[in-house]
Order: structure tokens, then C-alpha cells, then sequence
């Protein structure tokens, strides 16, 4: 069975390139636009904030990106972290590490009440 045809269709009111972006999560022959590679990328930037946040007495508060870059080059620290597509945020989204970086600790930070982060 494909990977199209393992996720129930949406009704009419969802675009295709939607749809792309949700399977393009497991399935890279789906990562065709921007939309599809920024959530694979922000995926992996995520499990390598949450687990930058665990191992901090403050969790997510006062995160910076300069530490997080630390945790990205060690490659024993959240193992399961895809690092390459992280790495391809500059390529495929036109943003720097920094920045990307930068736009995920926001992220986090805006929902850590509600993850316990």
C-alpha cells in the first residue's frame, strides 16, 4: 500500500499541498514544496529543543541559541534527532541556522506552559 493511500483522504476543503505536508512528515518523496520541507525540518528542530529543555534546570526560559548549536554538534545528545534536516532549513526554507533556530525557541517558549517546558 503507498503512502497516499495509508492516510484517510481529507474532505474538499483541504488542499492537496496540505496533504503533501503531512505525508511528507514520514515520506520524502512528498517534500516537493516549502511547506513540506519546513515541516520535516521544524520536526526535527522541535525534538532537539525539547530535548535541550529537559536537561536545563530553567527548561525553556533564557534558552539560547548558541547553546542549542552546542547540543546540535554533539551527536550523543538526543541521538534520535535528525540533525541533516535541521541543517537544511538555510536550503530549503532560506533561513540561516541562527534564525531557524532562533524562530523554534520562540516557538517553545510561546507553548512551554502548556508542555512543561
Amino acid at each position: 500500500m503507498g503512502a497516499d493511500r495509508a492516510v484517510p483522504r481529507p474532505g474538499p476543503d483541504v488542499e492537496e499541498d496540505v496533504v503533501h505536508g503531512v505525508l511528507a512528515h514520514a515520506h520524502p518523496e512528498y517534500q516537493r514544496d516549502r511547506m513540506s520541507k519546513a515541516i520535516v525540518a521544524a520536526d526535527a528542530v522541535a525534538g532537539l529543543l525539547v530535548a535541550a529543555a529537559l536537561v536545563r534546570p530553567e527548561r525553556s526560559v533564557g534558552m539560547k541559541v548558541s547553546s542549542v548549536k552546542k547540543k546540535l554538534k554533539e551527536k550523543a545528545f538526543a541521538p534520535g534527532v535528525n540533525r541533516e534536516e535541521i541543517g537544511l532549513a538555510e536550503t530549503n526554507l532560506g533561513l540561516s541556522l541562527d534564525e531557524f533556530i532562533g524562530l523554534g525557541i520562540e516557538g517553545v517558549q510561546e507553548v512551554a506552559g502548556e508542555i512543561g517546558l
